[in-house]
């Protein structure tokens, strides 16, 4: 096999594998936490707002600023009173943090 191959397969491997990473998107109404939806970092996600007896109703289309990494969480179309919170990696499951956010680390 070629040098030139060998890194073009890496190069690959590592780009494909890049685009597979999970993030926990955290939207806010009124400054504190409201719901978590996890994504595929660089995808749309759509927060919406269910009452019974009433339609769904948009409330944020949030998207992080990179494809490969969760970090900034930019948001449109943001309803009355909400915002956009925090963009955070999916630890692996049994991990503090794996879920949302550490209840112990709230209470301090």
């Amino acid at each position: 096999m070629q040098f030139s191959t060998i890194i073009t397969v890496c190069l690959f491997t590592g780009l494909a594998s890049a685009s597979f990473v999970q993030c926990n998107h955290h939207l806010l109404y009124n400054g504190r936490h409201w719901g978590t939806i996890r994504k595929k970092a660089g995808w749309a996600v759509r927060f919406y707002e269910e009452k019974p007896g009433q339609p769904k109703r948009l409330v944020a289309i949030c998207k992080n600023a990179s494809p490969v990494h969760c970090n900034y969480l930019k948001c449109t179309n943001l309803a009355a009173g909400f915002s956009a919170g925090t963009s955070t990696d999916v630890l692996s499951s049994g991990t503090v943090g794996s879920i949302g956010n550490d209840p112990q680390a709230q209470r301090q």
